[in-house]
């Protein structure tokens, strides 16, 4: 559901229905209030709906929360992140100090706006959403991108990569999407990288030529879509 007031406070809700409470700089403590009160499942914050801290020791009061979703912030300081021993879902962007994930062992589900200082990914076990979002890296390939394995669902959107070279082998990826990566030259090493891989999706990404012959070679496949052109029908 899209944001919305109930009463004082502005809730929204994630793809499972779960209860998000905005969180508004002038009546802070009444939100948190009102999230303690709720029992809800996460946070969420912007400066359009009303946040304006450049911290989030906000969290501090909510350690039980298992959502946090904070976009277009300015923040200079994250540690009330590292309150949240259970959270499961992270999506914090743009402006922030680098993240230690390793800190955040719990979490199941990540949208990451890209920081090449961000660490600890590669020791999330529990791991099974990731999506990269406006990774510029200097290499032009995901070798200096450290990934755990256990991902089931990957996606890069708006990255200058230009393979996938540097990807390891995920044995439980069952679904990969890549979308806006203009640089992108082929998917070729996709059948190694994802064996058991079951949707795929590839979308503006122009120079992308090989999609029918990679594809081919992906038994497991019951969706692919390669630049508009489904190859792979459910």
């Amino acid at each position: 559901m899209p944001i919305h007031r109930e009463g004082q406070h502005l809730v929204n809700s994630d793809l499972q229905g779960n209860l998000l409470i905005g969180m508004e700089s002038e009546s802070l403590q009444d939100c948190i209030a009102e999230a303690k009160r709720r029992h809800a499942y996460g946070v969420f914050g912007n400066p359009e709906w009303g946040f304006h801290e450049q911290d989030l020791d906000c969290l501090a009061d909510l350690s039980d929360i298992k959502s946090v979703w904070f976009w277009d912030v300015n923040l200079r300081d994250i540690e009330g992140l590292y309150r949240l021993t259970g959270l499961r879902s992270f999506g914090v962007h743009s402006k922030r100090p680098p993240v230690d994930f390793g800190r955040l062992p719990t979490l199941e589900s990540i949208v990451w706006h890209y920081n090449a200082r961000d660490r600890g990914l590669e020791r999330l076990t529990q791991l099974r959403q990731l999506s990269i979002w406006h990774s510029k890296l200097k290499t032009k390939t995901l070798q200096s991108v450290t990934l755990p394995r256990c991902l089931e669902d990957l996606e890069f959107v708006w990255s200058n990569i230009v393979s996938l070279v540097g990807l390891p082998e995920f044995p439980k990826l069952r679904r990969m999407a890549i979308h806006r990566c203009r640089n992108l030259e082929g998917i070729k090493g996709l059948p190694q990288i994802a064996p058991h891989l079951e949707h795929l999706t590839v979308a503006n990404c122009g120079r992308v030529k090989d999609g029918a012959e990679v594809v081919r070679q992906m038994p497991s496949l019951r969706f692919a879509s390669v630049q508009g052109v489904v190859l792979v029908k459910p």
